[in-house]
């Protein structure tokens, strides 16, 4: 037998690619119906991480309304074959709006935390394998990417309290 392709792609892929197959869908997750919807447009440049895929999205504010009001979960439709289940698992207020986060279903280790500030919403995204993050373009665009994870920051030492 074969040994199957690697799940992730070590290299950028080149803007004109399609994203890498990263993850299959999970059972009970639509393909329609998820927080990002499809926003035309070019991905912008990535400055300071290794992008290895990235789309153009926009938010579904409903759905993510009912998963702060009600821990309803999240389908999260990251790209093309890289679509989650995030249980939600704590909702916090800030100063602006929400921070929820949660782990994913049927996936071990895997995370998800969005904050949501008004109309603008950031996140990431963590399985054993692959790193995303969401972050605002303005104008209800946002940048969704799969990231090189050894080219995010070290974590820092743990806070102390006294």
């Amino acid at each position: 037998t074969s040994t199957p392709p690697p799940a992730f792609a070590s290299e950028p892929a080149p803007s004109s690619a399609s994203p890498p197959t990263l993850t299959p869908a999970l059972d009970g997750a639509a393909e329609s119906g998820g927080l990002f919807s499809e926003v035309n447009g070019v991905v912008p440049a990535s400055t300071g991480l290794v992008t290895l895929a990235g789309r153009l999205a926009g938010v579904d504010f409903g759905q993510l309304s009912q998963a702060i009001e009600s821990s309803t979960p999240l389908v999260l439709n990251l790209f093309d074959g890289a679509l989650f289940t995030g249980i939600v698992e704590e909702v916090q207020a800030t100063s602006a709006g929400h921070a929820l986060w949660g782990k994913l279903e049927g996936v071990e280790l895997g995370t998800f935390t969005l904050v949501a500030n008004g109309s603008v919403v950031a996140g990431t995204v963590r399985t054993p394998n692959a790193v995303f993050t969401i972050r605002t373009l303005g104008d209800g665009k946002y940048v969704i990417r799969q990231v090189d994870e050894s080219s995010l920051p070290p974590f820092g030492e743990p806070l102390r309290t006294s």
